[in-house]
């Protein structure tokens, strides 16, 4: 899909109409033929062919899945994600992405959230996964230990890299102290980001891992974050109905597109707001990297 204008209220209002009819599917085909349905009504809202790319990114993903992860759960979940995604293909479907962590390193425009090396005053928190080997087992350990305290990060293995575009660091303070400031903990509430920027190198490990990891993700452009849900839901509801309000107050007002998925929210920043954001994070920039 190609970048360009798409009515993202629109688009998400002819979704949600058939969206709990493709989660009740009781089989693939069941599914196909709803999502069949929908595609033909929702082509009119974009330009280019949205049926086309959907089935072709639909197709990979499948067949890239190991066995032991297809099922109709997974299935159903998939094209829910891709048919959620769909404006933001469009929007950052032409955008560079990073290939590998080397095109991260190498980027000096990307600012560090890094503990001890932050580029800006961070407000968000995060959990960090290590990509080594050697480090597969502590990884694991410190995973356990977030699920045995009830940690915020106990729904996720981490970030891979702590660097993000300038605009992602704005959206993603502003919206952890609008949620800090709503409850009422300015000084004590930093909303857990589950990931940021990604390579296409680890979006394809994903996938093959039985992830739902579409090759065209904002995610790789670095303009999307996942916020944790599921845990502010089960432990901090305050935290959890702030959070929720802030986040459809910027979709109403077309600032993201948002995606509710089943342990996050999937936030992404609507192209037309990168200017805005960037210039808002200048207030957290801090020393040399003003």
């Amino acid at each position: 899909m190609t970048s360009g204008a798409v009515d993202l209220q629109a688009y998400a209002k002819a979704f949600s109409e058939y969206r709990d009819t493709i989660h009740a599917s009781s089989s693939t085909d069941a599914a196909s033929a709803t999502v069949s349905v929908f595609l033909r009504e929702a082509e009119q809202l974009f330009d280019g062919n949205l049926k086309r790319a959907f089935y072709q990114e639909l197709e990979h993903l499948w067949r890239v899945f190991p066995p032991r992860a297809r099922s109709l759960e997974k299935y159903v979940e998939m094209v829910e994600v891709l048919l959620g995604q769909a404006v933001e293909f469009r929007w950052y479907g032409e955008y560079p992405r990073y290939e590998t962590n080397d095109d991260i390193r190498s980027d000096a425009d990307l600012w560090s959230f890094r503990r001890g090396a932050e580029d800006f005053d961070v407000r968000f928190d995060y959990v960090q996964y290590y990509g080594s080997v050697l480090m597969r087992i502590p990884n694991s350990l410190r995973l356990r230990y977030r699920r045995l305290v009830n940690h915020p990060g106990r729904h996720t293995q981490g970030l891979t890299t702590t660097r993000c575009t300038r605009a992602v660091a704005g959206l993603v303070n502003h919206i952890s102290e609008r949620v800090a400031t709503i409850t009422d903990r300015r000084r004590g509430f930093r909303i857990l980001v589950n990931s940021m920027l990604r390579t296409t190198e680890y979006q394809h490990a994903l996938a093959r891992l039985g992830y739902v990891a579409p090759r065209h993700s904002a995610h790789l452009a670095g303009y999307a974050a996942d916020l944790e849900r599921l845990w502010y839901e089960e432990s901090d509801r305050d935290a959890h109905q702030a959070a929720s309000s802030v986040l459809l107050d910027l979709f109403e007002r077309k600032v993201i597109n948002l995606i509710e998925e089943r342990t996050h929210w999937h936030v992404c920043l609507n192209p037309e707001h990168i200017r805005d954001y960037e210039t808002m994070a200048q207030q957290w920039q801090r020393g040399e990297a003003q």
